[in-house]
């Protein structure tokens, strides 16, 4: 019986005791060389010893023939069991199978951290490390990790660890370089190999440390099993028994049987699960389950079983008998193949978890509908409903989660409604799969009671297999992918099938696509959710959904949804995962904030409130930074339209807003840094604040847009209602309320969470184009914008005739005429810088009063005032003299018949403590122009900041008429003496 080969020594020390007696032998013929009567003979005598030592020192050299064994002899180590020697720091095996004496090529040696890639023709390949394996296998204690389908090899607490890859010669790729593995069980360091099977160099792996060409001369499959069945350990005879390679079309026939076994009102969820001793096993997730847990460590196979496992499912059954939820919480790549499937009614990953929450939502509704269902039909269960109503389809249906810990970890909330799917599922047709690596902490009891069906590849410690399958089996699997422990009624030890690396899995997938388009037509079956809601939808459309939902008698209140008699607008679609539809949002009116960035949306979001509120007939005001933007949405009930570039006309809106009406506010953040133009630095957001405090109680509604920080903007906090548009960025997303569950997916403009007290719902705003419903009404309120130049046209003199009062030009909140009282006694005092348009007021004022017949005279200074005169027109009044001042002020004493006109400098007027100036500041009638001077607060005590222009400080003409403690804003019209004073004339007449 041949031995194992020792590991590899030092030759033995004999070799020197070889080599004494020729040295010695040496040593004594010195004398004799040294002596001189020796003869020539003496040298051949040396030569004798000395070539004794040449023999000895060349054979040191030369190493013998290696003692490694042939196939037989493997065969025979393997089959007299004997325990091989741990290898030392080398190990050593052949690369020839055919015995032969062994040359340095046909050698390998192994040293700890050797990542050698084989490469040559594949079947070489496979056959020389086949043999390279076996031999290692029988001649040295160590740790074998083989790939399927190889045989699998024992594996003992050891200080040698050979892991084979063979994912190149497959055509994968193998993967980023091996860590270093973990100290064994007795605490030593674990030496470590890998090899490689590659086709070509193009094949090899970057981290590969040498690559060894092969010969054509290996092992056969059948040799390298017997090896392994000879090998392992005695009592475990039964899993070497199992096939290491079991293809799922094997155990189903083909893609070309798919749908020939679909048949309606079939009760169970049978399909082959593995292969065991005693051949294919079935699995009956009705009668066996109605739930399952799977796991197994990262490698071991789940990805595959649960792949097979569908698409063994989908062939059975047909999509009105079975529907599929796919949860993948690994990147999405397990269930990628199946997406086509009809059967399928989504896949879920952790890639948009605002679609997982989604669906976890509906599937809650679901059960609730189902629990209905068999309420009504007065059965208990699936089986009885689809007996009572065989014409009523109620696919059973299957929620496949593939890593549920991942889940959890993002959803926790998720356990609860597992937990009522794990108890109520039997009964309702709804059964769950669950995948994981380590069930221990993510699945609860309450969910683990109702996991029937438990079924555990390989994992590392004993414990975790007694967690899933109560025995420690699944801790000494070999590591075969697909090799598993099956528990239900019993424990039994399965190989899995795999669907291969063909195209055969898109070839069942395209086969059961024809097989539901022959039987249904190629009509979707029913989902247990809602279509997503649409990227884009019209506010027409949305209309007519809500009047739909109406007449159905479908708009009861319930979350976003109000019944269709409360007053409201229609400005959204909303999801309602819930109710397992879609919806319409009915604004009811209340304070609105809508937040976004830069196209989200929130611009058109407006827009639409205000086409939504100008099609109900309800008054709607503008407030933008852009007006344009709202510029082509036209109606009777449009009030004010104004822009941030009119700070005074927004301002004067507020102050004047009543209800009922709608406030439109795009954009709040910049329109309160305009309005601190006009009430003062920082005063900006309490004039806004209280205008959206007050109007509430007068009936205005307040829609507000603008960035995410206004969420905690504490002038914004009674704003309830919020719309938080594309929360993409979860930390401002979660400030402003957002659930966790409603973030992620694409970010689409329009697309929004809906923040109401008591609940988040994510809607698509609608939006509108254009919109001209008639033009606006006379009975809106209006702040009309005051243009840059105003004429004394005829539109200004056309009620000259029915008006004592003569047009100064265009101002108030509608932009009208303004008229300037000019009756006997009063006096009207023109003032403002050099350069401000007072002289042009006055000759206004002065051509209206000529063209009407009043007698008007402009004296110079120290001239007297006619008697006969009506109107005194005294331009530049603060450059007289001040003796003529006074003589003036003697002479217009007591003259109740005469209209006084008067212009001087804001300056003048200010300062001016006696004489006529200081005499009518207080009493006459002001128009003040560039009221932004710094002198216009000491010429009255009425307040014109609401009405004074911050943008336009120094435009010609521009002024506050103030007036019995009133004030309003005017542009002052230009007359053209001559032919203005004939225009006047005639209108007179006429």
């Amino acid at each position: 019986m041949p031995a194992p080969p020792e590991p590899q020594q030092p030759r033995p020390k004999r070799d020197l005791i070889r080599l004494a007696l020729p040295l010695v032998a040496c040593l004594g013929m010195v004398p004799l060389l040294l002596a001189g009567t020796a003869s020539p003979w003496r040298w051949v005598i040396l030569a004798v010893p000395v070539g004794l030592v040449v023999a000895v020192l060349a054979g040191r050299r030369s190493s013998p023939p290696a003692e490694l064994p042939d196939p037989a002899t493997v065969l025979l180590l393997a089959a007299t069991r004997a325990l091989p020697p741990r290898p030392g720091a080398t190990l050593r095996a052949r690369l020839t199978a055919t015995p032969r004496r062994c040359r340095s090529p046909d050698l390998l040696d192994l040293v700890d951290g050797d990542r050698i890639a084989f490469i040559g023709p594949p079947e070489d390949v496979a056959a020389t490390v086949r043999w390279v394996v076996a031999q290692l296998a029988t001649c040295h204690r160590l740790a074998l990790e083989l790939p399927a389908p190889w045989p699998c090899l024992p594996r003992e607490d050891v200080t040698w660890r050979v892991v084979v890859h063979a994912e190149p010669l497959r055509g994968e790729a193998a993967g980023p370089a091996p860590a270093r593995s973990t100290p064994n069980a007795s605490g030593r360091e674990t030496c470590e190999v890998h090899l490689v099977l590659a086709g070509s160099i193009e094949q090899v792996p970057t981290w590969c440390t040498r690559v060894v060409p092969v010969p054509a001369d290996g092992v056969g499959r059948s040799w390298a099993a017997l090896v392994a069945e000879l090998l392992a350990p005695a009592g475990e005879t039964a899993p070497q028994s199992l096939p290491t390679d079991v293809q799922l079309r094997e155990l189903l026939g083909g893609a070309s049987e798919v749908g020939r076994e679909w048949s309606g009102g079939r009760d169970g969820l049978c399909a082959p699960i593995g292969v065991d001793s005693d051949g294919p096993v079935e699995l009956d997730l009705v009668e066996h389950g109605p739930h399952a847990l799977l796991a197994g460590t990262t490698g071991a196979g789940k990805s595959e079983i649960l792949l097979a496992w569908l698409v063994a499912l989908a062939v059975r059954y047909s999509p009105a008998d079975l529907q599929l939820v796919l949860v993948d919480y690994k990147g999405g790549a397990t269930f990628a193949g199946l997406t086509e499937l009809p059967h399928v009614a989504g896949v879920l990953t952790d890639l948009d978890p605002a679609a997982t929450s989604r669906a976890l939502s509906s599937l809650r509704a679901e059960v609730r509908r189902r629990e209905a269902l068999l309420a009504r039909a007065g059965v208990k269960d699936l089986v009885s409903y689809r007996a009572t109503r065989p014409h009523e389809e109620l696919p059973r249906l299957l929620v496949v989660v593939d890593e549920f810990r991942a889940l959890a970890d993002s959803h926790p909330d998720v356990l609860g409604s597992l937990v009522r799917l794990a108890t109520q599922g039997r009964s309702l047709g709804v059964h769950l799969i669950l995948a994981t690596q380590r069930p221990g902490g993510s699945v609860t009891s309450e969910v683990r009671a109702n996991l029937t069906v438990r079924i555990c590849l390989r994992v590392l410690e004993p414990a975790e297999s007694h967690d899933v399958v109560g025995s420690s089996e699944a801790a000494e699997l070999p590591a075969v992918p697909g090799r598993a422990v099956l528990r239900t009624d019993r424990l039994r030890t399965v190989q899995a099938p795999w669907c291969g690396t063909g195209r055969w899995v898109e070839e069942v997938v395209q086969e059961t696509r024809r097989g539901w388009r022959a039987r249904a037509g190629g009509q979707a079956p029913p989902r247990p959710w809602a279509p997503p809601l649409p990227e884009r939808v019209g506010l027409t459309e949305v209309v007519e959904m809500a009047t739909e939902e109406a007449a159905d008698a479908r708009s009861t209140r319930t979350g976003t949804i109000r019944t269709a008699d409360v007053p409201g607008l229609v400005l959204a679609r909303t999801d309602l995962p819930q109710q397992q539809r879609l919806g319409t949002w009915i604004w009811d009116r209340t304070d609105l904030l809508v937040v976004g960035g830069p196209g989200t949306g929130h611009t058109e979001a407006l827009r639409t409130v205000v086409a939504a509120a100008l099609g109900a007939g309800v008054t709607v005001h503008v407030v933008a930074a852009d007006a344009r933007r709202f510029a082509d949405l036209r109606g009777p009930s449009l009030g004010t339209v104004v822009g941030g570039d009119d700070p005074r006309r927004i301002a004067r809106l507020l102050e004047i807003l009543t209800g009922p009406a709608v406030l439109v506010v795009d954009d709040a953040e910049t329109v309160v840094e305009q309005l601190d133009l006009v009430a003062g630095a920082g005063q900006g957001t309490a004039l806004l604040s209280r205008a959206v405090r007050d109007g509430r109680r007068a009936g205005v509604s307040a829609v507000l847009s603008g960035p995410a920080s206004l969420v905690g903007a504490r002038w914004l906090e009674s704003v309830r209602t919020r719309l938080v548009l594309a929360p993409r960025d979860e930390s401002e997303a979660l400030v402003a309320g957002v659930p966790r569950d409603l973030l992620g997916g694409p970010p689409i403009p329009g697309r929004g969470v809906l923040l109401e007290p008591g609940g988040a719902t994510a809607l698509q705003m609608a939006l509108c184009g254009p919109l001209d419903v008639g033009t606006p009404g006379p009975d809106v309120p209006r702040v009309a914008a005051l243009p840059d130049h105003v004429t004394l046209d005829a539109d200004l003199l056309g009620n000259l005739g029915r008006e004592p009062w003569p047009a100064l030009g265009r101002g108030g909140d509608d932009g009208s005429a303004v008229h300037v009282s000019c009756e006997p006694g009063e006096v009207v005092l023109v003032v403002g810088p050099s350069g401000s348009g007072r002289t042009t007021a006055l000759q206004t004022l002065r051509s209206q009063l000529t063209g009407g017949g009043r007698d008007v005279v402009s004296p110079d200074p120290g001239e007297p005032v006619p008697d006969g005169a009506g109107v005194v027109v005294l331009d530049d009044l603060d450059r007289w003299p001040p003796n003529h001042l006074d003589e003036l002020a003697a002479a217009l004493a007591g003259r109740r018949d005469l209209t006084v006109l008067a212009a001087a400098r804001s300056e003048s007027v200010a300062a001016a403590y006696r004489g006529p100036l200081a005499l009518w500041r207080p009493r006459a009638t002001l128009l003040i122009l560039r009221p932004a001077h710094a002198f216009t607060a000491q010429l009255t005590d009425v307040n014109l900041r609401s009405v004074v222009d911050p943008v336009r400080p120094y435009q010609p003409g521009l002024g506050v008429v103030v007036r019995r403690g009133r004030a309003m804003p005017v542009q002052v019209a230009r007359a053209r003496t001559a032919q203005r004073t004939a225009d006047v004339e005639r209108v007179v007449e006429a």
